[in-house]
């Protein structure tokens, strides 16, 4: 072991703040209140961060308001890693979030020097409280401070006149004058470190690109949109040039932030993993698949970057494979960011839909940050027993006690891809949660039929962006009936506006894709029914039911249906059918 690992063997600390994502991988006996794992385990908590730690709706022309940054917690038997600290301005919510768990003891990673990650570190450092004998005492003791080697962004160079060298004495030094024994540890890809029963390995950075590489067609696939993402990290300044260098160092030095994969074994043998990268885009994100192939799957992520355009992309998410995400403090109203996805539709803001697309397919994902449309306003927690069982907690208190009482289950909503999609009406994902996990696939819950994807995001159909917003349930999926349809034979499931999927015979009139009304017969895995023959009886329950090679039934719906008085011709025989499709007796 490296003199190095060896300092960082046992780091402390605990984060926290006014709404936060909680991962805790425990044998906790459910309904105990405790703010720590002592038995081996992991917990995590993204924390949503506040401006003068308020929970309610924000200006979103206020550029404070927008820029909150990260905030993770990493606990196990007892110590506390503060992964990134975010803005400034959010440092009184990280502050009273910390108090109020409880934490006294802690280390702390910065991943990168920018404002947004480590500028809350400051606050951390000068906060105090009342000791037993009525004294003001620092408030927490800093043990470890960990940061990126300064040879990583040492190109940095915008156009303020900051160097990764200046910034990160600026966090040393913040640190030292209430921690003077704090150990300050510069972490390079390769050293390891230990956080109670958690071991973590830096991986990255590992690309090499200059500043000058970065330009609007560098951030990556997903962001054509990379007009979109070209304008992050441009400053308030109106000069051209500047604005250019500005965001050219901004998406360098992103990428040089540190990647660490933290691993813990649970007492039943399986290895839990964590992997969070900073603010890497699409550069890094691709070295890192290139460098490291399937070693990067994990169990559990934080989206890079926030979860912008500029980062998460495809081949980066399908290599880590994560079952749970969160996302780190992602305004969505943020005006400046409108324009088009990848599918065409304009958005008022949601800069995260293709990363929120690329990992659903594969697990649960949660938004830490301020959606005015699905509400975004608690903590989240989940605990993963030695046993491998998973359970999810919403921290309504915002204290880092995980109880049962706040124990998430049955149907989840979380931010959804879609949250300005449909002008002014609300949209949500929703997963149905059991012992932590999401079903998957072909549900019936209660007594209706749903449609959850590969990682358990509930399918649903969309309103129109024209006027009047009509509801189009329609989705359309490959031959397997589990992806979206791509090529070859097209295969449909419609869905209700309560996000419910039609099986059986449908009452109601639908529209096709040729404009034209009718109402169709669906099989038992929601995919419209669909035969050789020109009309055939399909039986459901005690009943059989007249449809023809489209899924069409024989009903009301059809404009011959009251001049043939009902009948159909199916073989040799006649049948008459009600005007829903039902066959309620044989003519001939």
């Amino acid at each position: 072991m490296t003199d190095r690992a060896r300092r960082a063997a046992t780091p402390a600390l605990l984060l926290v703040a006014s709404a936060a994502l909680a991962f805790a991988l425990s044998g906790l006996l459910a309904g105990t209140a405790q703010a720590a794992v002592t038995n081996g385990g992991m917990s995590l908590y993204g924390i949503y961060l506040s401006k003068g730690g308020s929970t309610t709706q924000y200006d979103p022309n206020d550029r404070e308001a927008s820029e909150y940054g990260d905030a993770v917690l990493m606990e196990s038997e007892g110590e506390y890693l503060l992964m990134d600290a975010g803005q400034s301005w959010c440092a009184d919510s990280l502050v009273s979030y910390l108090k109020k768990a409880g934490v006294k003891r802690l280390s702390v990673y910065v991943s990168h020097v920018h404002p947004d990650h480590m500028d809350g570190v400051e606050a951390l450092a000068s906060a105090t409280r009342k000791n037993s004998a009525g004294r003001t005492v620092p408030a927490f003791q800093i043990e470890r401070l960990y940061y990126p080697n300064t040879e990583y962004g040492r190109d940095w160079d915008p156009a303020e006149g900051a160097t990764v060298e200046g910034r990160t004495e600026k966090l040393m030094g913040w640190v030292r004058e209430t921690n003077p024994n704090c150990q300050m540890i510069p972490l390079s890809v390769g050293d390891t470190l230990q956080v109670g029963a958690v071991s973590g390995t830096v991986l990255g950075p590992v690309n090499t690109y200059a500043p000058s590489y970065y330009g609007p067609t560098t951030c990556g696939p997903d962001a054509t949109t990379s007009a979109r993402a070209w304008t992050y990290g441009g400053g308030s300044s109106s000069d051209s040039a500047t604005v250019t260098k500005n965001r050219r160092m901004g998406h360098y030095l992103n990428n040089c932030s540190l990647t660490t994969m933290f691993s813990v074994m649970s007492a039943s043998g399986k290895t839990i993993k964590y992997l969070t990268c900073g603010d890497i885009e699409y550069a890094e994100e691709m070295a890192l698949v290139e460098r490291y192939g399937s070693s990067l799957q994990a169990d559990i992520l934080k989206l890079n970057h926030h979860g912008i355009a500029t980062s998460n992309c495809a081949a980066f998410i399908d290599t880590v494979k994560p079952k749970w995400t969160l996302c780190e403090n992602m305004a969505f109203n943020k005006p400046n960011n409108a324009g088009l996805s990848s599918d065409g539709e304009k958005r008022n803001a949601n800069p995260m839909i293709e990363a929120l697309k690329n990992v659903q397919k594969h697990g649960f994902v949660y938004t830490v940050g301020v959606d005015p449309n699905s509400n975004v306003w608690h903590s989240l927690g989940i605990q993963v027993a030695s046993s491998g069982s998973v359970n999810l907690y919403k921290d309504a208190d915002e204290n880092g006690v995980l109880t049962e009482a706040e124990r998430l289950k049955g149907w989840t909503k979380v931010m959804g891809i879609n949250s300005t999609r449909y002008g002014n009406r609300t949209a949500a994902d929703y997963y149905y949660l059991v012992g932590g996990k999401p079903k998957v696939g072909v549900q019936k819950i209660g007594s209706y039929h749903y449609y959850l994807g590969t990682g358990g995001c509930r399918e649903h159909g969309f309103y129109s962006t024209k006027s009047g917003h009509a509801w189009n349930g329609w989705q359309v999926y490959n031959s397997t009936g589990t992806k979206a349809w791509t090529s070859g034979k097209k295969y449909y499931r419609y869905f209700t506006t309560s996000g419910r999927m039609v099986v059986g015979p449908y009452s109601s009139k639908l529209k096709d894709v040729t404009g034209a009304y009718h109402r169709f017969y669906f099989k038992s895995n929601g995919i419209r029914y669909s035969t050789t023959a020109k009309w055939r009886l399909v039986k459901r329950g005690s009943y059989y039911y007249a449809v023809n090679t489209n899924g069409v039934l024989w009903s009301s719906a059809e404009s011959n249906w009251t001049k043939t008085k009902h009948m159909v011709k199916i073989g040799a025989k006649v049948y008459q059918t009600n005007k829903y499709g039902r066959v309620v007796k044989r003519v001939k």
